[in-house]
C-alpha cells in the first residue's frame, strides 16, 4: 500500500472515521472521502506531503486539523457541502493551492491567512454563512475566480482592487449594498454578476472595466442604468431591468442581450445582436436586428410585433395573451427549435416551418387544438401541462419523428394512429387520466431497433402493449399484467 496513488472512498455511506495509518501512505497524490460520514481527520493527514487533490465534499467534517498546513503540494481542496464552519489559520501554508471549494459548506468566516494563498486560482465560497471577507483577500494575487453568491456579506473590502488577475466576481444574491468605486481597477475582469442584490447605483467608472465581456445587473434597485455600459467595447453579454432607463447605446460588441423593459421604444438593438431575452408588455415600437438568431419573447401581445427576422433559429414565446387571427409565424425557414409557454389560445396552428426539429407546448392552460400541418422535419415534440388538450392535428404523418411525449393533458382521450412513424425511438404518456386505448405503433426498424415506451398514471388506458417495445408502465390500472409497474422488456429483468 506505500505506493498508493489514489485512494476513492467515495460513497462508503458508513465510513466515519480514518486510520491514522493514513500518513503513511507517502505516495498518495489524490484522496476522495466524499459522501461519508466521517466528522474529523486525523492528525496524520498532514503527513500525506505529495498529495495534489482531496475531496471532503459531502461529509460530517466540522473543522481542518493544524496538520493540513504540512500538505504544501495540494493543489486542489474540496469542502463543498461539508459541515466545515471554519478553516485553521495554518490553511495559509499551502503555497501551491489553486482551487478552494466551499460552496454549500456552513463556512462563517475566513482566516486573515487566506491571503497568503499566493497560488489560488479559484475561490467558491458561494452559499455559504460568511458574512465579511477578511481584508488580506487583497493577498491572493492569482487569484482569477471569486463566488460569494448567496452568502451573507453586505460589504467588500477595499483591498478587492489589488486581485490584479481576477477576471470573474460573483455577488449575485448577497445582501451588498455598495458597490465599491475599487472595483473600476480590477483590469483583468471578464464577467461580474450583481443579479438580486441590494446594490441601488452602478458607478460610472464601471465603464474603465474595458476587459469586461459578461454583466449581470438583473433584479436590482439601480436608480438606473448607467450610461457608462455603452463605452465596455469588449461587452458580449448584458442583463439588465432597463425599466428605468434606456436612454443609452448598447455596446458595439453586444451579442447576448437578456433585458426587462415597460416600454422598448427607447430601445435600439445593436445589428450584431444574436440573441435577445425580452419581457414588455408591448413590443409594437421594436425592430428586431435581421441578424437575430434565438429569440426568447415574454409580452401580452404579439400581434404587434413587427415581422420576425427570417433567420431565427430558435424562438420561445411566453405568456402570450391576445388572439392570434393567423397561423403562427410562417416562412421561418431556419427555425428549427419552437417553444410555446403560457399561451392563452384554445387552437394553435403552426405550418409552413420547414426545418423545424424541436417543438415544445407546455402550461398552455386554454389549448384544445394542435394543429401540426406541413411540419415534415419535425423530431422532437413535448407537450406538457395543457389540461384542455383533445387533439393534436397531424400528429400521424410526423414519419421523421424521434420523441414524442405527452405529459398532464387530462381531457385527451385519443391518440391518432402512429403506425407511420417508423423513426420513432421513445414515446412517453404519462398522468393522462382520459386517455382510453394506445395508438398503433410502428414495428421496430433498423433506424430504430429497440424503441421505448413508457406510460405512467393513465388510469383509464387500455389495450395490448405492442410487440418489439421495450416498456415501463407504471399506475395504469387496466393494462392488466402491466398496470402495477412491471417493467416488460427490460434487460435486467
Amino acid at each position: 500500500m506505500a505506493g498508493l496513488t489514489c485512494l476513492s472512498l467515495e460513497n462508503c455511506c458508513w465510513l466515519r472515521k480514518l486510520p491514522n495509518s493514513i500518513g503513511k501512505l507517502r505516495s498518495l497524490l489524490k484522496l476522495n472521502i466524499s459522501k461519508t460520514r466521517i466528522k474529523e481527520l486525523p492528525d496524520s493527514i498532514g503527513d500525506l506531503k505529495m498529495l495534489e487533490k482531496m475531496n471532503l465534499g459531502n461529509t460530517e467534517i466540522r473543522g481542518l486539523p493544524n496538520s493540513i498546513g504540512g500538505i504544501e503540494s495540494l493543489l486542489d481542496l474540496n469542502l463543498a457541502c461539508s459541515k466545515m464552519i471554519a478553516l485553521p489559520v495554518p490553511i495559509g501554508y499551502l503555497k501551491r493551492l489553486k482551487s478552494l471549494n466551499m460552496r454549500f459548506s456552513k463556512l462563517r468566516e475566513l482566516p486573515n491567512s487566506i491571503g497568503d494563498l499566493k497560488s489560488l486560482e479559484e475561490l467558491d465560497l458561494g452559499s455559504t454563512q460568511i458574512r465579511e471577507l477578511p481584508n488580506s483577500i487583497g493577498g491572493l494575487e492569482s487569484l482569477l475566480h471569486l463566488s460569494l453568491y448567496r452568502t451573507k456579506i453586505t460589504v467588500l473590502p477595499t483591498s478587492i482592487e489589488y486581485l490584479k488577475r481576477l477576471n470573474l466576481l460573483c455577488m449575485g444574491c448577497t445582501q451588498i449594498m455598495v458597490l465599491p468605486k475599487s472595483i473600476s481597477r480590477l483590469e483583468s475582469l471578464h464577467s461580474l454578476f450583481l443579479e438580486q442584490t441590494m446594490i441601488t447605483e452602478v458607478l460610472a467608472s464601471i465603464g474603465c472595466l474595458q476587459m469586461l465581456e459578461h454583466l449581470n445587473i438583473r433584479v436590482i434597485k439601480i436608480r438606473e442604468i448607467p450610461k457608462a455600459i455603452g463605452m465596455l467595447e469588449n461587452l458580449g453579454r448584458l442583463a439588465c431591468d432597463g425599466s428605468r432607463n434606456m436612454d443609452m447605446t448598447l455596446p458595439p460588441k453586444l451579442w447576448k442581450l437578456d433585458i426587462s423593459c415597460d416600454d422598448p421604444q427607447s430601445l435600439t438593438l445593436p445589428p450584431q445582436l444574436l440573441t435577445l431575452y425580452l419581457s414588455c408588455d408591448d413590443p409594437r415600437s421594436l425592430t428586431l436586428p435581421p441578424q437575430l438568431s434565438r429569440l426568447h419573447l415574454s409580452c401580452n401581445d404579439l400581434g404587434s410585433l413587427r415581422r420576425l427576422p427570417l433567420g431565427l433559429h430558435v424562438l420561445k414565446l411566453i405568456g402570450i395573451k391576445s388572439p392570434i387571427a393567423q397561423p403562427l409565424p410562417s416562412k421561418l425557414r431556419y427555425l428549427s427549435t419552437f417553444i410555446l409557454y403560457q399561451w392563452d389560445s384554445r387552437e394553435i396552428v403552426i405550418e409552413q416551418l420547414e426545418s423545424l426539429n424541436y417543438l415544445s407546448v407546455y402550461d398552455c392552460k386554454l389549448l384544445e387544438i394542435l394543429d401540426l400541418s406541413s411540419l415534415g422535419r419535425l423530431k422532437e415534440l413535448y407537450i406538457e401541462r395543457c389540461p384542455q388538450l383533445v387533439e393534436i392535428r397531424d400528429l400521424g404523418e410526423k414519419e421523421s419523428l424521434k420523441v414524442l411525449e405527452i405529459e398532464t393533458c387530462s381531457s385527451i382521450e385519443r391518440l391518432p394512429k402512429l403506425s407511420k412513424l417508423y423513426e420513432l425511438d421513445f414515446l412517453c404518456v404519462e398522468d393522462c387520466r382520459s386517455l382510453q386505448c394506445l395508438p398503433d405503433l410502428p414495428k421496430s426498424t433498423e433506424s430504430s431497433p429497440e424503441p421505448s415506451l413508457r406510460l405512467s398514471h393513465c388510469e383509464s388506458l387500455q389495450g395490448a402493449v405492442p410487440n418489439g417495445w421495450d416498456h415501463d408502465i407504471h399506475a395504469c390500472p387496466l393494462l392488466g399484467e402491466y398496470g402495477d409497474g412491471i417493467v416488460a422488456g427490460c434487460l435486467f429483468c
